[in-house]
């Protein structure tokens, strides 16, 4: 994984937002974590450090083909590493007129026993940036907000720093949201209520950069990892040896998002709707044209026990190499907590299929995923996870993969 500079005037326009930085995550799971927004500045960070084994084949972030974060080397069956995993600060202010202003910063880095570093000990990266104004109350009101953002489509990645709450890594749905679906634009939001006490929210938006969304997924496939790239990363894709940047506005056209949540007022079951589509104008060299739709629903029906479902579906082409992809992946989560501990379990399933022929973009994989966390002391949190994924692309090198591999972690947030 490479990170570069800005080059385009609206990243430039985004990474000045950092000198008034802005809004912190407002998750409802995560409300011990917030600040009152009355600080006029404030600052929040988290730092997780831990102890991986996976593999044997190198990660994705090391320019492989392996489908998690850590990888080995290829001719083991793991390699051990510490790795300082999430590495974030958020700093807040409340500007005049009753703006908030917020930001999230990145670094991570992780070391082989040997002694070597990672992937991806660069500089920090820019995962959020906004400027957000809300008028009205908590039970009905709507807000208006602009800059780096990843629309609130995941059910997973509400914990602190947008980490998943559930487990150490997130499915791999929600890990493609994270890793390339990151628009500089602006977005409007409306919150109430309906007959019967449903609580009801609707978002939409537009921005621009996501030009070469849906490379990743038809050159390399779906991968399950909770690093958190930023606006001014790229990724090495090693089936072509070229970069894919997070942000790469070529075409001028804005891309378009929108969706609606709906739950009752119990919190028994909220459902939650998704459309994204870049625009893409196939006739400038470079662009992918992609668009895709998910649906999620969580249900809370007995005191501790969470039960998520999540699903996306979409398509990808582009004209350069004549690709085009259709993709889907879905997930079922279980978890389960009590006093500090929770205990959850998730079997991922994900797809590619070519649409139009060689070269093969077709993929099939499934994984599960067993992870138990302990909280204490509300700032810390220790954690295991062991994961295993198998992956068939017959256009891929290897054609068959089959991973394993297991994380310690340690949190403390601040």
């Amino acid at each position: 994984m490479a990170h570069v500079l800005p080059s385009h005037p609206a990243m430039w326009i985004a990474v000045v937002a950092l000198v008034v930085p802005l809004r912190l995550a407002a998750s409802e799971a995560e409300s011990a974590y917030e600040i009152d927004q009355d600080h006029a500045v404030s600052l929040r960070a988290l730092l997780d450090v831990r102890v991986v084994g996976q593999g044997p084949r190198p990660s994705v972030l090391e320019d492989g083909p392996g489908k998690t974060r850590y990888g080995g080397t290829g001719d083991a069956d793991t390699i051990t590493r510490f790795a300082v995993s999430q590495f974030a600060l958020q700093p807040a202010a409340t500007l005049p007129w009753g703006i908030r202003a917020s930001a999230q910063l990145n670094w991570d880095i992780d070391i082989e026993t040997n002694g070597e570093a990672g992937a991806y000990s660069n500089a920090p990266r820019l995962v959020e940036g906004l400027f957000r104004k809300e008028w009205g109350s908590g039970d009905e009101g709507w807000a208006l907000q602009g800059g780096v953002m990843t629309p609130a489509f995941s059910l997973e990645n509400t914990g602190p720093g947008w980490t998943p709450s559930a487990t150490l890594t997130p499915s791999a749905a929600n890990t493609w949201l994270w890793e390339d679906v990151k628009p500089v634009g602006v977005e409007g939001e409306w919150w109430g209520s309906m007959p019967a006490d449903f609580q009801i929210s609707t978002a939409g938006g537009m921005g621009w950069g996501p030009d070469q969304l849906g490379s990743a997924l038809a050159h390399r496939g779906w991968v399950l990892s909770d690093y958190l790239p930023g606006v001014n990363s790229a990724e090495q894709i090693t089936a072509t040896a070229q970069e894919v940047h997070v942000f790469d506005e070529l075409d001028g056209y804005p891309a378009i998002w929108g969706g609606v949540s709906a739950a009752d007022s119990a919190q028994i079951a909220e459902l939650r709707l998704g459309y994204f589509d870049n625009l893409g104008n196939l006739g400038v060299a470079g662009v992918w044209e992609t668009r895709f739709g998910e649906a999620g629903l969580k249900l809370a029906p007995v005191g501790g026990l969470e039960i998520l479902m999540q699903g996306m579906v979409g398509n990808a082409t582009t004209r350069g190499k004549a690709l085009e992809s259709r993709f889907d992946a879905w997930y079922p989560l279980v978890s389960y907590h009590y006093d500090g501990h929770r205990l959850s379990v998730r079997y991922d399933n994900f797809r590619v299929t070519d649409v139009d022929g060689p070269p093969s973009t077709n993929e099939s994989g499934y994984a599960v995923t067993l992870a138990y966390l302990f909280e204490f002391w509300l700032r810390h949190r220790v954690g295991f996870e062991y994961i295993y994924i198998d992956s068939e692309r017959p256009g891929g090198d290897p054609r068959h993969m089959s991973q394993r591999g297991w994380q310690l972690s340690y949190r403390f947030r601040y």
